[in-house]
């Protein structure tokens, strides 16, 4: 049986009038021990910027998603280096299995 995907993240930029701007680059700083990590383009409706005026508008983004190769795992961790125009940030991401959730916070 294989583990269903967990989406870690989505990592967008626009510009002043929230029209997409080219995807940011991302980065694993640091692999999960339990598991492997994609990434794929997808295109998303924005439900959080960090102005909050671009919410709701269709974005380019890169979604990072985390499939378990161990058994029993329940919790992995990673970090993510984004490069957005404005400069670059790193984030540290717990990845719940069993919850099939996760949380970045911005390092």
């Amino acid at each position: 049986m294989t583990a269903t995907p967990i989406v870690i993240n989505r990592f967008w930029q626009a510009d002043g009038k929230c029209l997409p701007k080219p995807i940011a680059r991302v980065g694993l700083v640091n692999a999960p021990k339990y598991g492997r990590v994609e990434s794929r383009s997808e295109t998303i409706r924005a439900e959080k910027s960090q102005s909050g005026n671009c919410v709701g508008t269709k974005q380019n983004a890169i979604v990072f998603v985390y499939s378990p190769t161990t058994p029993a795992v329940m919790q992995d961790r990673l970090s993510i280096e984004v490069k957005y125009d404005k400069g670059t940030r790193t984030y540290d991401c717990v990845i719940n299995v069993q919850d099939h959730t996760s949380q970045c916070q911005e390092t």
